[in-house]
């Protein structure tokens, strides 16, 4: 029973946690272009505050490249041998480096959603998810108005994909 009660306590306790959603629909504004469109996605992604804000961002046709950064994993080997009062050594070194980062397919992206901070006012997410419903990216931001305009601009790249 106390394991019970403790357990209802702590999951009202999480249910308060996160983020709501609002009701909003994305919809591009008439007249809205794709280069209107490619700079406010492009804007908000940079002004993320979240932990997985991209380094730089490319919008083509059909998707959005979304960079990290760059990774490099090296290897070295080395041996040496002593001849005399002197010693030789030889050595190699191998460095890979790539490109860490994601990609979003306009055709892949299913439901763009709006949500507030639970706990904080003046905090907004919005949430990509593919078609089968899997999160793909989520994005934060300070604005209610700047939520909905990005979420317009990805209905309208997303509507608008070759």
């Amino acid at each position: 029973m106390k394991l019970l009660v403790i357990v209802g306590l702590t999951i009202m306790a999480l249910a308060g946690c996160g983020h709501k959603p609002i009701d909003y629909s994305p919809a591009p504004p008439p007249g809205m272009t794709r280069e209107q469109a490619v700079e406010t996605v492009e804007q908000v992604f940079y002004e993320d505050f979240s932990k997985t804000k991209p380094q730089s961002v490319v919008v083509t046709e059909k998707f959005i490249w979304l960079s990290q950064g760059l990774v490099s994993k090296g290897t070295t080997v080395a041996t040496a041998d002593v001849i005399g009062n002197s010693a030789i050594g030889l050595g190699t070194s191998t460095v890979a480096t790539r490109e860490v980062g994601q990609r979003i397919y306009f055709n892949s992206i299913g439901k763009i959603g709006v949500f507030q901070r639970k706990m904080k006012s003046g905090q907004f997410a919005v949430v990509v998810r593919a078609t089968d419903g899997s999160e793909l990216r989520a994005v934060r931001m300070r604005s209610l108005e700047k939520a909905q305009r990005f979420a317009d601009a990805l209905e309208y790249l997303r509507a608008h994909s070759s």
